[in-house]
């Protein structure tokens, strides 16, 4: 079954393709370049036309990559200083153990500290506090990956969207013009991206 499209001008196709790629943080294939430039120069649109515009340019996202490297970083520090802290505090135990009291308990021996045994921010309470405040840290940047993702994708699906639309009720102008069918299903897409290659197709 066709579809019907409302009636786009070319010049209103250029200024939503200009705005489209001015939003795009990737770079177009030789396929979709072929076909923007073509759509924006106005050449080709009845050849173009066999076509549905979601068969020649992709929808494609971006992750926030800045992001995600912190949070793989930072899954890695409470542990890290975990150990850190272990190794600040085994030796005066050992030491403690040996000289003052062989049935000390160590975690006893890490939260109090006798003695100044060993330096006061490696106490159990300031590592813990320390490793509690950085997965606190882990879950709001892994909470602001999630919606910085999901805003993003719903923002570039609506542009992705928009810009289809009206490409295709320009190609479907064009069609409308020439007398080419415009339609190109899942059945087709292979041809399609194999026409849009095909130099001699579009002379």
């Amino acid at each position: 079954m066709s579809m019907t499209f409302a009636p786009v001008t070319h010049e209103e196709v250029r200024a939503a393709i200009t705005a489209w790629l001015a939003t795009q943080p990737r770079s177009l294939s030789p396929v979709e370049r072929r076909f923007i430039d073509d759509i924006y120069e106005e050449r080709n649109t009845d050849n173009w036309a066999r076509f549905r515009a979601e068969d020649v340019i992709a929808l494609q996202y971006v992750r926030p990559r800045v992001l995600l490297a912190v949070r793989s970083a930072a899954v890695l520090l409470p542990i890290l200083l975990t150990w850190l802290a272990l190794s600040q505090v085994v030796d005066p135990f050992a030491r403690y153990v040996q000289n003052v009291d062989s049935s000390a308990n160590f975690l006893w021996f890490w939260q109090t500290n006798p003695n100044n045994a060993f330096a006061g921010p490696w106490t159990l309470s300031h590592v813990a506090l320390i490793d509690a405040g950085l997965l606190a840290f882990m879950v709001i940047v892994s909470v602001r990956i999630s919606w910085h993702e999901t805003s993003i994708v719903e923002r570039r699906e609506d542009e992705y969207d928009q810009l289809m639309r009206m490409l295709n009720a320009y190609l479907a102008t064009a069609s409308s013009r020439s007398g080419t069918s415009h339609h190109c299903n899942a059945d087709h897409n292979k041809n399609c991206t194999a026409y849009a290659n095909d130099g001699q197709g579009l002379i």
